[in-house]
């Protein structure tokens, strides 16, 4: 059963204008430590951007199917999106964030990233019994 989905479109330039003004602080505040390790092993600062659009991307959707929001002490850091060895994207939850999706019945996360130009995209469905 679907608990909820949510969707985001974020613009690569906002985020690249956000990184140019707060540097390793705004990293720092969307990225938990496993991304942040991802972040660095890119080489250009163009792969950078993107990568860290399409988190932010989806950490926004993923607190909309929740509908939540970033209240009730959840924060982007909460949430990690990985990538499966097939290169297919997961969520993974972890502390308020992780408490608060299983109050809600959520057990399964599908999420789906795009890129075009200078948007990054995410599609997320949570679902539950």
């Amino acid at each position: 059963m679907i608990k909820g989905i949510g969707t985001d479109l974020t613009d690569q330039r906002r985020i690249q204008r956000a990184f140019n003004r707060f540097g390793d602080r705004f990293v720092a505040k969307v990225l938990c430590i496993a991304e942040i390790d991802v972040f660095r092993s890119m080489g250009s600062d163009r792969k950078r951007v993107a990568y860290l659009a399409k988190q932010f991307a989806a950490k926004e959707a993923v607190v909309k199917a929740m509908g939540t929001g970033f209240r009730q002490g959840i924060t982007m850091r909460q949430i990690e999106i990985k990538r499966q060895s097939t290169g297919a994207p997961a969520v993974r939850l972890h502390d308020r964030a992780l408490r608060r999706a299983t109050e809600l019945g959520v057990s399964v996360w599908s999420i789906s990233l795009s890129d075009d130009g200078d948007y990054s995209l995410a599609f997320v469905t949570a679902e539950g019994a």
